[in-house]
C-alpha cells in the first residue's frame, strides 16, 4: 500500500483469536473460573454503574463504549490492579488486562479468546449487529487523545489504517502479508495438552454438581476415554492446583 496523507484515519481491528498460542486461551479459561477473579470483576461493575453480568449487546455495549471513555480508562485501571494480583507472564498479561477490560463491559467479547466455547455462547456472540455484517472482524475509531488510545488498542492485535482513498486492492495486498506472519506463528504455538482440556470438562461438569460416577460416563462418551471412578478425582484435584497455581484461594 503506497504511503498517504494522514487525515481522516479510521482504524480496523482483526481479534487474533484463531491464531493465537492455546496456552492464552487457557489462562482465560482459568481466570473465569477463578473464584477470586469472579468476586472483583462483580465489583468492578457495581463500583463502576455497569450491569451486573456486563451489557446483553453489542449494540448496547458500543453505544456505552462511545460515551465513556473516562470510565473505560478506569475500568483499564481497576482491571490492571486486578490481574497483577495473579501469577503471570509479563509479555501475556498486558495483552490480558486489555481483553479482560471488555469482558467487565461485554461479556461475549472473550468468546474468540476461550479454549472451548459452548455452541449457545457462540450463537449469541455472532448475534452482534458488527459481527453479523463482517465475521471476525470489529471497528474503533482511532480519537485524537493519545492517553484514550491506549486504552482502545489491543496489544497483539493487528491495526490497518484505512484512508478515504484506500481500495479493496490495497486491503487485500496487505491481507497477504498479515496472513504469512499467521502462518509463521501458528507454526510456534504451544499446544494445550488434550489431558488439560478434559480437566476443563471435568471442573465445569463439577460446578454442575454432578456426581464423579455421572462425570465419568460422561467424559468417557466425549472422548473414549476408559476412566474409572478415583480418575475423575485426579482431574478435579489438577483443574484445581491450575486454579491455584495462579492464586491461591
Amino acid at each position: 500500500m503506497s504511503k498517504k496523507p494522514k487525515e481522516n484515519i479510521n482504524t480496523y481491528i482483526f481479534p487474533t483469536g484463531d491464531n493465537m498460542p492455546k496456552s492464552e486461551a487457557w489462562t482465560y479459561s482459568l481466570l473465569l473460573d477463578h473464584p477470586f477473579f469472579i468476586d472483583n470483576v462483580k465489583k468492578i461493575r457495581q463500583k463502576l454503574n455497569i450491569k451486573e453480568n456486563g451489557f446483553a449487546s453489542y449494540s448496547e455495549y458500543y453505544n456505552w463504549r462511545a460515551k465513556n471513555n473516562q470510565e473505560h480508562k478506569e475500568i483499564h485501571n481497576e482491571v490492571e490492579n486486578l490481574i497483577n494480583q495473579f501469577k503471570i507472564e509479563k509479555g501475556l498479561s498486558r495483552r490480558i488486562i486489555s481483553i479482560i477490560t471488555e469482558y467487565i463491559i461485554y461479556p461475549y467479547s472473550i468468546i474468540p479468546f476461550l479454549l472451548k466455547v459452548d455452541e449457545k455462547d457462540k450463537r449469541k456472540f455472532t448475534i452482534g449487529e458488527s459481527f453479523k455484517k463482517t465475521p471476525g472482524v470489529g471497528m474503533i475509531i482511532a480519537d485524537e487523545n493519545k492517553e484514550i488510545n491506549k486504552y482502545r488498542f489491543i496489544p497483539g492485535n493487528i491495526y490497518l489504517e484505512i484512508y478515504p482513498e484506500t481500495t479493496i486492492r490495497d486491503v487485500l495486498s496487505v491481507f497477504k502479508l498479515i496472513n504469512k506472519k499467521r502462518d509463521k506463528r501458528n507454526k510456534k504455538k504451544i499446544e494445550v495438552s488434550q489431558r488439560e482440556t478434559i480437566s476443563k470438562d471435568v471442573w465445569d461438569l463439577h460446578k454442575q454438581l454432578k456426581t464423579d460416577d455421572e462425570i465419568k460416563s460422561l467424559i468417557n462418551e466425549k472422548y473414549g476415554t476408559e476412566f474409572g471412578y478415583s480418575d475423575i478425582a485426579v482431574y478435579k484435584k489438577r483443574y484445581k492446583d491450575a486454579l491455584m497455581d495462579l492464586k491461591r484461594f
